[in-house]
């Protein structure tokens, strides 16, 4: 599976805020996540990785057949299911 990020992301960098994801020891730029999947009644892992200096997000979902409704999730628990363009603007001071 694969999405097009709109805003600045780094997944290395996600990774330090949320203390430390599950990666591959090889790959700072993946994270690896096992959660029940929203609505269905089986768990799911999903690889997420980032290819340096592109807002694409690659990966595979593993699990019963949640493969669409797992990889929304985890898009989701990391913040990429939304627009992220206008994120440097928060907390500038206005004029």
């Amino acid at each position: 599976m694969q999405t097009r990020i709109a805003g600045p992301y780094d997944m290395a960098r996600q990774n330090e805020y949320f203390g430390g994801w599950v990666r591959p020891a090889d790959d700072p730029r993946s994270i690896v996540m096992a959660f029940p999947v929203e609505g269905w009644t089986h768990s799911a892992a999903v690889v997420l990785r980032q290819h340096a200096g592109t807002a694409t997000v690659s990966g595979e979902v593993y699990g019963s057949g949640a493969g669409e409704a797992a990889w929304r999730q985890a898009l989701a628990a990391l913040s990429l299911d939304e627009d992220g363009s206008g994120f440097p603007r928060v907390g500038r001071p206005t004029r």
